[in-house]
């Protein structure tokens, strides 16, 4: 292996597959990279350098900013300790956004989401900015870039998102949808939590809901709505974001 590098044994899934579970990390030309499912990534600006795609650079900057009137459904921020103008969100949110249940399930499912882990002085800022609640602030808060899970999940992260006009690789989502007999245009709707064992598909073209039991974001609110499994960013609950 290159000078430099390191490899990590990680813990095997069910359903992977020996090779599936090593992940090498290091540095090439100064450059951090890893390797996720036998391809090497590059790390540049707390994300993975995953494929650009022309329209999808169409939808958000280099940022995380989304263009063309499109609202994430959760909170996002920008955190001047790591960069002055780049986009961040809780993993939590990225989660639920996206239908996981929790963060956890998120990054397991997720393997090209760079998990990131916010220091004392930013959990702190966020804290003091209304971002995060204050029981957090001795405990594991872990994050994503907002480009990046817009990159990984598109439309399901866009309020009152719609499939293709809403995702980044339109040609990959519209395959995706045409199998499950959905339309580019039609609205994401309500999504169930994937690992879920009583999850079942959303009819096409039902709006979300906004009850406090289905994990989905109320549009407009001033916080995040959660299911009724874990905990959201300010509730008062022990477990860690």
């Amino acid at each position: 292996r290159g000078r430099g590098s390191l490899t990590i044994r990680l813990p095997k899934r069910d359903g992977e597959d020996a090779d599936d579970a090593e992940a090498e990390e290091g540095e090439q030309d100064g450059r951090p990279f890893m390797r996720v499912g036998g391809k090497v990534y590059f790390i540049d600006g707390d994300e993975f350098v995953t494929d650009p795609d022309e329209k999808g650079d169409e939808k958000v900057d280099v940022d995380g900013n989304l263009l063309g009137g499109r609202r994430f459904k959760c909170h996002t921020f920008v955190l001047p300790q790591r960069h002055p103008s780049r986009q961040y969100m809780l993993a939590i949110d990225a989660a639920r956004a996206s239908g996981f249940r929790d963060s956890l399930y998120f990054f397991r499912r997720n393997p090209l989401a760079l998990k990131l882990s916010a220091t004392q002085p930013e959990k702190e800022f966020l804290i003091s900015a209304g971002k995060l609640g204050a029981h957090l602030k001795t405990r594991s808060v872990t994050l994503v870039t907002a480009r990046s899970a817009y990159k990984l999940h598109g439309a399901k992260m866009i309020l009152d998102g719609r499939w293709v006009t809403d995702d980044y690789y339109e040609s990959k989502c519209l395959a995706e949808i045409t199998e499950k007999g959905l339309k580019p245009g039609d609205l994401v709707g309500e999504l169930p939590d994937p690992l879920g064992a009583s999850s079942q598909a959303v009819p096409s073209g039902q709006q979300p809901t906004t009850s406090t039991s289905s994990g989905i974001y109320r549009a407009g609110g001033p916080t995040t709505i959660f299911g009724s499994t874990g905990w959201g960013p300010f509730s008062d609950g022990p477990h860690s974001a």
